[in-house]
């Protein structure tokens, strides 16, 4: 069977580390329940604008933020024995400059000893899901 995961909070705290990055930066609570929005940017949700956002994921660059972030707990256990079979990650990560961006993600999952997948940067998920014969897809 083909399974692919989401990585931003769906297997890492994503959320959660903006919000940690809003409220240094900005000096306001933040919390991750006001961050939902249907399309699943963080300006979308009205409370904060594209130059914040922008501002957080500039700090994301300079602190190589996914290299460190944090997984959800069991999250590394389940993709490590998943991964005994090729996975796919799928994301539309698109917080900072792609090479780099890549390179911190892969160092993440070397981090965590997850190898044998295939990491898909997209803004297309459904097609790629599709081109790949993906049967099961997780998504936060």
């Amino acid at each position: 069977m083909k399974i692919a995961f989401d990585i931003d909070d769906c297997i890492t705290q994503t959320a959660q580390t903006f919000c940690r990055y809003y409220t240094s930066i900005y000096g306001k609570n933040l919390s991750v329940n006001e961050l939902t929005s249907r399309s699943g940017k963080f300006e979308d949700t009205g409370l904060i604008s594209k130059n914040q956002v922008k501002k957080i994921k500039e700090s994301y660059h300079k602190d190589r933020v996914f290299r460190n972030i944090k997984p959800y707990s069991g999250s590394v256990v389940i993709l490590k024995n998943l991964s005994k079979e090729k996975i796919y990650f799928i994301t539309t990560r698109n917080d900072y400059f792609q090479t780099d961006l890549e390179a911190d993600t892969r160092y993440w999952f070397q981090k965590y000893d997850i190898y044998n997948y295939d990491l898909v940067f997209t803004q297309d998920k459904s097609k790629v899901l599709e081109d790949l014969g993906i049967e099961l897809f997780v998504e936060d």
